[in-house]
């Protein structure tokens, strides 16, 4: 698998990593021996991962990331049930980077026009290979340093000019 070029690169800070997006997932069916199986397998991506059976409480966890204006960027996975219920919602977030919608039937669900939604996936590598594009995508494209007194943006120093720099691109993936 990719690895993630935005981690902070030392053995002995192993457990205090930090990335430049957090992955949420949010599944009605969470706690099936199946999706504990990918949750696992996605921790690989990020250890950090949070998962939510209750859109409420998925929906509100981002809404408070939102309004924090944090750097951190939130990559969500979320079940096709619930998909044309929540992205509506919370799709203008600047903190939503990317959404991921993990199904059954991708049929039922490309209709769905949104400007955020990368892939509908049916499969867990399938999931987990979109993602992983994704975060290699946005981190070979902003690996730069907008001035030369600042730090590049994977070095997880961001101005606020990468910042719009960053939603601009992810206008045109």
């Amino acid at each position: 698998m990719a690895s993630n070029a935005s981690q902070i690169s030392s053995a002995n800070e192993e457990n205090t990593q930090k990335y430049w997006y957090n992955i949420i997932w949010l599944d009605k069916n969470m706690n099936t021996h199946s999706n504990k199986i990918r949750l696992k397998q996605l921790r690989e991506i990020d250890p950090e991962i949070k998962s939510f059976i209750c859109r409420n409480e998925c929906i509100d966890y981002i809404r408070q990331e939102n309004d924090k204006e944090t750097i951190s960027q939130i990559i969500l996975i979320i079940s096709g049930s619930l998909s044309e219920k929540v992205i509506p919602k919370i799709h203008d977030y600047t903190c939503i980077f990317a959404i991921f919608i993990f199904c059954a039937n991708i049929d039922n669900y490309k209709n769905l026009e949104y400007q955020k939604l990368r892939a509908i996936c049916t499969e867990t590598d399938e999931l987990m290979d979109s993602i992983e594009i994704c975060i290699a995508k946005y981190n070979n494209t902003t690996d730069f340093s907008v001035f030369l007194s600042q730090h590049s943006v994977s070095s997880g120093k961001y101005t606020e000019l990468s910042i719009i720099l960053m939603n601009i691109f992810l206008n045109f993936i």
